[in-house]
């Protein structure tokens, strides 16, 4: 289930995808974090924000800035470059990457 909430392009999707971070089982947080990856509509940004600043696993923050380097935007980009500066070097290779696939 948690799997296909990234196809679910709301807001609220968010918060069950936040659970599902924090949640025991790792197959459940390893399903949210591909979900996640998918959530690259602008609206989003807010809350993929929201989630970076308060979760501290690196690959929720991971699957964040990935996201993050899919919406088309200019405060996403500049988001992610600041956040960038915070990130260990595997992190920043996995974005860089993703962006350079960008538009």
């Amino acid at each position: 289930m948690i799997e296909q909430l990234g196809r679910f392009l709301y807001k609220r999707t968010f918060d069950t995808l936040d659970r599902a971070l924090r949640d025991a089982d790792e197959r459940v947080q390893r399903a949210a974090f591909a979900s996640l990856e998918h959530l690259r509509f602008p609206h989003a940004f807010d809350a993929l924000a929201r989630i970076y600043r308060e979760n501290d696993s690196p690959d929720a923050r991971k699957a964040v800035l990935i996201a993050m380097s899919r919406i088309d935007t200019e405060e996403a980009c500049d988001w992610i470059l600041d956040s960038l500066e915070r990130e260990v070097p595997e992190v920043c290779n996995v974005i860089v990457e993703q962006m350079r696939n960008s538009r």
